[in-house]
């Protein structure tokens, strides 16, 4: 159980990385395009959605100790911690591609 919570907190803090590098790339500069700029704020959206689930999820792992109750299948949890995985990896993939068209293509 603890792992699972460490794991948790790990890919919050992942995604809030992530999210402020995102970010920090919407500043204007001549090598934007309108796709590289669609795809960062698309990526921070979905990397923000994540971050919230992940809340939710390691509140889920905490209440679930509090209670005595540990579940890690239950389907609260479960679709709170694979939407932030889902979420976080689209995000990044996102992300990347954004910042190849703004970067490389340009």
């Amino acid at each position: 159980m603890e792992s699972a919570q460490e794991f948790v907190k790990y890919l919050v803090v992942l995604a809030v990385g992530a999210l402020a590098f995102g970010l920090a790339l919407l500043q204007p500069t001549p090598r934007n395009s309108i796709a590289s700029l669609t795809l960062t704020v698309l990526s921070a959206v979905l990397l923000a959605i994540s971050v919230f689930l992940g809340i939710l999820a390691y509140g889920t792992l905490v209440s679930q100790l509090y209670n005595d109750e540990i579940d890690l299948e239950s389907k609260a949890l479960l679709w709170q911690s694979q939407g932030q995985w889902v979420l976080f990896f689209a995000g990044i993939v996102l992300l990347g591609v954004g910042l190849f068209l703004r970067d490389v293509l340009r």
